[in-house]
């Protein structure tokens, strides 16, 4: 019954992912892909347990896993090929990753997403930080939740008073991140193990910046948008989180010229809204390349 269950799953999830706005595309790529997707359903050539928790439809590996035919469980005791850990919170205990005995474990080493931690973590590999001092800094800062995508930040004026400072938030310098017609631009990486393998131009509103719902998004290469150092220097940071699959929200400020990390998720929705339906359906097969090579490194 299980293995039913299993597999029921997985097939909604896919056809979640070809259904476009109510309607079924006539792009026969994706009946193509899906014909590939059910094959591997009746013969799966890897098996992910996901755990503790199974991704959601909206999730992005949930479509790379429908993308590759792979089967995803979530009962340690059955087998399995890779495990993941997924679960959507800011920090995280290791020790319910004994029941899965084994060290084949995507993102195992994980424990703090904070956006305190991001920062700590980001400067030791980079030498900078965005942190400011709210009570002794003169001028506009950031004030956010430290937690993991609470999207709640805003601009305040500093210094404040003791009263009003708040342990639960991070405050940060307010980086110069703006685009043409009043845009924001924020680049949200894609890290998959020792790769990125395309990177989001997110653009939104000034006026809206914190918010989630982005104006449009478009791809690009890492290649187009950070340096060889840059890069090498992301990957670095990946590595210091435990993150070997995920991404992170980088900000490059206009007045300094250099690249700031964040925020880190490694339970990404998407590919983000406002990005096309044709460059969501190119995201998912470019990302699958990269993902498939993950998994592998790990079995």
């Amino acid at each position: 019954m299980n293995k039913f269950i299993d597999y029921m799953n997985t097939t909604l999830d896919t056809l979640r992912f070809v259904q476009v706005r109510g309607r079924f595309s006539h792009n026969l790529s994706l009946f193509r892909n899906l014909s590939e997707l059910v094959t591997g359903l009746i013969n799966p050539r890897i098996t992910l347990l996901f755990f503790p928790d199974r991704p959601v439809p909206s999730s992005v590996v949930n479509k790379l896993c429908a993308r590759l035919g792979y089967k995803v469980i979530t009962h340690p005791e059955r087998r399995f090929d890779v495990a993941i850990k997924y679960r959507d919170n800011t920090f995280f205990e290791n020790d319910m990753l004994k029941a899965l005995q084994t060290g084949r474990i995507i993102n195992k080493n994980i424990t703090d997403i904070s956006k305190k931690n991001v920062d700590r973590i980001f400067k030791s590999v980079f030498g900078y930080s965005t942190i400011i001092d709210p009570l002794t800094f003169h001028g506009h800062a950031v004030e956010k939740s430290d937690q993991n995508a609470t999207h709640d930040g805003r601009i305040i004026e500093c210094p404040i008073s003791p009263t009003c400072f708040r342990t639960e938030c991070i405050y940060q310098k307010v980086l110069n991140n703006r685009a043409e017609n009043d845009m924001v631009l924020d680049y949200r990486p894609v890290i998959h193990g020792y790769n990125i393998p395309l990177v989001y131009l997110k653009y939104r509103p000034e006026k809206t910046r914190f918010s989630n719902t982005n104006h449009h998004v478009e791809m690009a290469s890492p290649d187009q948008i950070f340096t060889i150092y840059e890069q090498r220097k992301m990957i670095t940071f990946a590595q210091k989180m435990g993150i070997d699959y995920g991404e992170f929200d980088i900000l490059r400020d206009k007045n300094d010229g250099r690249i700031y990390i964040t925020d880190a998720n490694i339970t990404p929705w998407g590919p983000p809204n406002g990005l096309s339906r044709e460059d969501k359906i190119r995201a998912v097969e470019l990302l699958a390349e990269t993902f498939e090579e993950l998994v592998k490194e790990f079995i």
